[in-house]
């Protein structure tokens, strides 16, 4: 009994790492928590929060929408369109990776900040072009169990579910499948009710940015997403605002050997068709700390603030959201315009149809018979010669 009590503690000890986080500095799960709820209550005309997406122990996910719930549909032709670019962001997949959750609390806290901002400062331009032209759908804890079995235990190695399933697997062409795992359901019902233009799911542990590949063994010429040209540049340009910034070459490589069958982007990409879909490893070079899977995938709690807020938060959202918007602009721009030409160039082709008509029966009457003619001849009488009719008569 003894001995096998002193086994579970030496892998306790051997699992946790050297380091573990400070949650003085870190959010633990009660704490964020409490800070999303309080900026929900701050800000009640910006901030939204969806508590019915619960993990298998009953657990909210923390479905967070950020905008200014203004009406920006517009109808082209026979659907209705939005003006406002909607991106689903996901965090907290991995239960070991904190630093994902730790930056999207610092984003929340930043961007309504910027609300009250000195009017036109940099940090209130922001906000209030983000709040009008982009709705953000945030799922700030994916794995909440997991996360739970993480702070309980003290095993920063674990990265499944509390039962140990990997979420970074679960998501296969066979959707129903998905659906064994309860925390799948926050983002299948989302994209199945919602039409996204952007869908990213954050990480940590390397920095690399993942595109979606061909996928799910598919061979076939033209199996990989559409859009690969236009998510390359999105990667580039969220690339560029990390600090320091992640060569392309690098960025390729790196996705070019990753496997992402099963992974939550890649099925956004492959059969949720969303347009633009990423996985984004924001921390860490990628190097083997044994043990140490705390330091690994997450700075060190005196460096956080530095890592989660000062490096690179305040810069990828911005880029992210500008680039989107300048694309939702075109697209709507390109739909607009093909809405209002088709009538033109309809109406122009039925005209020249009818002219050309037209002149064919004036040209060929002379072949028809006399009562299809347009102008058809008729039999013209003198009143004289029917006078001089009557009176022989």
């Amino acid at each position: 009994m003894w001995r096998f009590a002193s086994l579970v503690l030496c892998c306790v000890a051997v699992t946790s790492g050297a380091l573990v986080p400070d949650y003085a500095a870190y959010h633990n799960l009660s704490s964020a928590y409490r800070r999303v709820g309080a900026l929900a209550d701050a800000f009640p005309g910006f901030v939204r929060v969806d508590h019915s997406f619960k993990s298998r122990n009953g657990l909210s996910q923390l479905l967070v929408r950020l905008s200014n719930f203004s009406d920006s549909s517009h109808a082209v032709g026979p659907h209705v369109q939005s003006f406002k670019v909607k991106v689903l962001l996901s965090y907290g997949e991995s239960a070991r990776e904190l630093l994902p959750v730790e930056s999207i609390l610092h984003f929340l806290r930043r961007v309504l900040r910027g609300l009250g901002a000195p009017k036109d400062s940099a940090e209130e331009a922001f906000s209030r072009a983000l709040f009008s032209k982009v709705d953000l759908y945030i799922v700030v804890l994916l794995n909440p169990d997991g996360r739970n079995h993480v702070e309980r235990t003290g095993d920063h190695c674990w990265k499944g579910t509390g039962t140990g399933a990997n979420l970074g697997t679960a998501f296969g062409l066979d959707v129903d499948r998905s659906l064994r795992e309860p925390e799948c359901n926050i983002l299948l019902n989302q994209t199945k009710t919602q039409a996204f233009d952007a869908f990213i799911s954050f990480h940590s542990g390397r920095r690399e940015i993942h595109l979606p590949l061909t996928g799910f063994r598919s061979k076939k010429p033209g199996s990989s997403p559409a859009n690969m040209e236009a998510m390359a540049e999105l990667a580039g340009a969220i690339a560029e605002s990390v600090q320091p910034h992640l060569a392309r070459n690098e960025q390729t490589n790196h996705a070019a050997r990753l496997s992402v069958e099963g992974t939550a982007f890649n099925f956004m990409a492959t059969v949720r068709k969303i347009p633009f879909s990423l996985a984004v490893h924001l921390w860490g070079d990628g190097h083997d700390l044994g043990p140490d899977c705390f330091a690994h995938f997450n700075p060190s709690s005196d460096s956080l603030l530095e890592n989660a807020g000062g490096s690179f938060t305040p810069l990828y959202p911005k880029r992210c959201s500008f680039f989107l918007i300048a694309w939702k602009a075109k697209q709507m721009s390109l739909a607009f315009n093909v809405e209002h030409d088709s009538p033109s160039s309809t109406m122009y082709l039925l005209m020249l149809a009818a002219a050309v008509v037209v002149t064919l029966l004036f040209v060929c009457q002379h072949r028809f018979p006399n009562p299809m003619r347009l102008n058809p001849r008729r039999r013209v009488i003198s009143l004289k010669s029917l006078s001089s009719s009557l009176h022989v008569s």
